[in-house]
């Protein structure tokens, strides 16, 4: 009996998890880039005017890189991602990417997004600036500032693993 071509189950589940590992959670992820006045496709070197198109276009593991400057709010988060790619957005410099609109400025209802640097200011307007939903899992919002609120700055559903970071 010829024994070179036989496989257990031991070793094809080997095999697939070393195919599965082999191909990097960054090989297939986007960076989108967004600037003030853009009209571009939102490469580097043609953003996207509004960070609410790069929300629409990202998938798991992209990367929205917001450059400084001030862009009309409200933006809402239109898809889930995974542990293993979440959909990061983020300031290009910390702080310097300013979000607003009159009231609720970031509504983050979809699972494994990063909010990394970036200033949301509600104008005293009659809405939370920052509201996460339920189905905002294991996301997180950090180095963000949240200002200018006339009630309260974030409002929190019951998302599992939510954190708050500086």
């Amino acid at each position: 009996m010829n024994t070179r071509f036989r496989f257990d189950v031991r070793t094809l589940l080997t095999l697939a998890l070393i195919a599965l590992l082999g191909s990097t959670s960054s090989a297939f992820a986007t960076e989108w880039f967004v600037a003030p006045g853009g009209t571009g496709t939102g490469t580097s070197d043609q953003p996207l005017g509004r960070i609410q198109d790069a929300l629409s276009r990202a998938a798991e593991g992209d990367t929205i890189t917001v450059r400084p400057g001030t862009y009309a709010g409200p933006i809402v988060t239109v898809r889930h991602a995974s542990a293993a790619r979440p959909i990061v957005l983020r300031a290009e410099t910390a702080r310097t990417a300013i979000i607003t609109a009159s009231g609720n400025v970031l509504s983050l209802n979809h699972a494994y997004h990063v909010i990394d640097g970036l200033v949301l200011d509600g104008q005293y307007g009659p809405d939370r600036i920052l509201k996460v939903g339920n189905d905002a899992d294991n996301s997180v919002v950090r180095n963000t500032e949240v200002r200018r609120a006339a009630r309260d700055c974030v409002s929190i559903a019951s998302p599992d693993n939510f954190l708050i970071d500086r």
